[in-house]
This record gives C-alpha cells, sequence and structure tokens, in this order.
C-alpha cells in the first residue's frame, strides 16, 4: 500500500472524491506540500466551486477543473434523460452566472 506522499509524487494528475473542502467539511484531502510535480488536479466537491485544493493546485501551477463543471453536466444530462429536450448549454449557463452576481 502505497502513501498518499508516494502516490502523490508519482501521478500525473490529482483527484478529490471526498467530501472534503466541502462547506461541512473544510480543509483539503491533500495537504499542500504534495501538490506541484502533478500536471491537473480535478475536485468533485462544487459548493464551493473554488476548494482549498484547487486553490493550492492552481498556485502550484497545475490546470485545475472544478467540480462545478460534473455538477453542470450531471443537470444538464438529468434534464435531457427526464424531458427529452436538449439544454443551450451557453445559454444555461449565462442565466447560472446572472443568478449568482
Amino acid at each position: 500500500m502505497q502513501s498518499v506522499e508516494e502516490a502523490a509524487a508519482a501521478a500525473d494528475g490529482l483527484v478529490n472524491a471526498t467530501p472534503v473542502g466541502m462547506h461541512q467539511y473544510p480543509g483539503t484531502p491533500i495537504p499542500r506540500d504534495l501538490i506541484g510535480a502533478q500536471s491537473w488536479a480535478f475536485d468533485a466537491v462544487y459548493t464551493p466551486a473554488q476548494t482549498r485544493f484547487l486553490l493550492d493546485a492552481r498556485s502550484a501551477g497545475l490546470q485545475v477543473i472544478s467540480g462545478y463543471e460534473l455538477f453542470f453536466y450531471q443537470g444538464v444530462d438529468a434534464f435531457e434523460v427526464f424531458t427529452g429536450m436538449r439544454v443551450d448549454e451557453a445559454r444555461l449557463r449565462e442565466a447560472l452566472m446572472r443568478s449568482e452576481g
């Protein structure tokens, strides 16, 4: 069994698929000092969209993907499954951005 340190050092990318980083579970699943040798990071957490994990990864120069994209496309796909209609993704993004402002 590898330690977190060994796994992070050998990885090209990092994935957080835990609740750590959500509003109710603050923190980061991977310590900042283990981030930087990788190319990318993905966080499945989408509330908040910018987690400590992603902020650390971005500041270390990694390409980051927020859990917001997972959340967005789950909704888009579910809408189509349940209604049989496609969503205009660009229009939906614009509406969501307006509602957050």
